[in-house]
């Protein structure tokens, strides 16, 4: 028996953007976002966003976003519903979130910083973790941080810090 078709009105993906790889931000990452009406275990969703990583991700994660209304079209939040921080504005990446996504994948470059801190299962040259115990504080991010210059999280994989040469001349 074949699956039943999609509910008619209600496309799946709402929202997405794959960046390519900045060329006028500070820092070296560029990020992709995919806001989809599925459920929290769709293992679709997961198969999608790990055939996307390559050697070069650093971190994939999926949440749940909730009170998210759709509107002619644009996703609207009326309020704070779960979802993750951003966390490479202009290029720059901060850190792992604070608090645990509902999954997420560690790419290469993050597996020596965060092996012996969770149980994730070794998954296409990293580390899938679905639950237990989440990344020590050095890892994570500081958004709360009044200061923005101690936002970023103390430790980050070596390449990931914001490079002065790069900003003042874009190489």
């Amino acid at each position: 028996m074949g699956r039943p078709p999609p509910a008619t009105g209600t496309p799946p993906v709402h929202a997405a953007s794959l960046a390519a790889r900045p060329t006028t931000s500070w820092g070296p990452v560029a990020a992709h976002t995919l806001h989809a009406e599925r459920g929290a275990t769709d293992g679709r969703v997961r198969a999608f966003a790990l055939a996307l990583a390559g050697r070069h991700t650093l971190y994939v994660s999926a949440s749940v976003c909730r009170d998210v209304l759709l509107d002619r079209g644009t996703l609207v939040h009326d309020r704070p519903g779960g979802e993750e921080p951003y966390l490479a504005a202009l290029g720059d990446w901060m850190g792992l979130p604070a608090e645990p996504p509902l999954w997420c994948w560690f790419g290469p470059v993050y597996v020596p910083l965060v092996r012996r801190h969770v149980r994730a299962e070794a998954v296409a040259g990293g580390l899938l973790r679905d639950d237990g115990p989440w990344v020590p504080e050095h890892l994570r991010a500081r958004l709360d941080e009044p200061d923005p210059a101690r936002r970023r999280a103390p430790r980050l994989p070596r390449g990931l810090r914001r490079s002065a040469w790069r900003m003042l001349f874009g190489g």
